[in-house]
């Protein structure tokens, strides 16, 4: 009797340990995962208001307003290829937000070298982004980020700021692409320094629930 019931508490003890581990593993992997995104996502929107800041709003304004490759555009364009040389992101660019519903962006101009074909021309369709969603976003909250998985560039994190006129209406978006392939690290580093606490602190309560139910 004494056997049976022993098997049954080390069964008992073993199966609690184990869904505890699967759920508390499990919940801590994906808060984890949730706090990380959203603090990189914060600290991109940052970096992309402080890029912001750096620009000539006016001169911006100007391309728009003749969206043409003069002397503006020129200034414009070596000014964020220079910027994305000095700070780590993948790339930067300004776009015209989509109007009467349409749902794909104008680039304006971006940084990076015309040379190796990874940029955009001036009046080419960015696509592959939902930028009427952004747009809707952006005069909502005043800033959007989003976190993407790509074939081509990993993981990335974008950062939206809009541009206003004086009256206070949307006529360019700064966008910042922040590559994001430590995520998988973090959360490594996270598990291997927290798991051992987590189960310790698992045994210790399947221990106290397997005593209570065999008094």
């Amino acid at each position: 009797m004494r056997n049976w019931l022993f098997k049954k508490l080390a069964l008992g003890f073993f199966a609690i340990v184990l869904v505890f581990t699967v759920a508390i593993g499990f919940a801590f992997f994906i808060a984890t995962q949730s706090i990380v995104k959203t603090s990189y996502m914060e600290k991109s929107t940052l970096s992309a208001e402080f890029l912001v800041e750096q620009l000539d709003i006016n001169k911006v304004q100007q391309l728009v307003n003749n969206p043409e490759e003069n002397d503006v555009y020129t200034e414009l364009q070596e000014q964020l290829t220079k910027l994305l040389e000095l700070n780590p992101l993948t790339y930067m660019y300004i776009v015209v937000p989509p109007v009467n519903g349409q749902e794909d962006a104008m680039t304006l101009v971006d940084g990076g070298d015309f040379s190796t074909g990874d940029v955009y021309a001036l009046g080419e369709t960015m696509e592959g982004v939902h930028y009427d969603l952004v747009l809707q976003a952006l005069q909502k909250d005043g800033s959007y980020s989003e976190y993407e998985e790509t074939e081509d560039f990993g993981n990335l994190i974008t950062s939206y700021v809009p541009l206003k006129n004086d009256q206070g209406d949307i006529f360019a978006i700064f966008g910042v692409d922040d590559e994001f392939n430590l995520l998988g690290v973090i959360q490594e580093r996270a598990l291997k320094d927290t798991l051992p606490l987590f189960l310790t602190t698992i045994v210790l309560l399947s221990a106290i629930i397997v005593a209570t139910a065999a008094i």
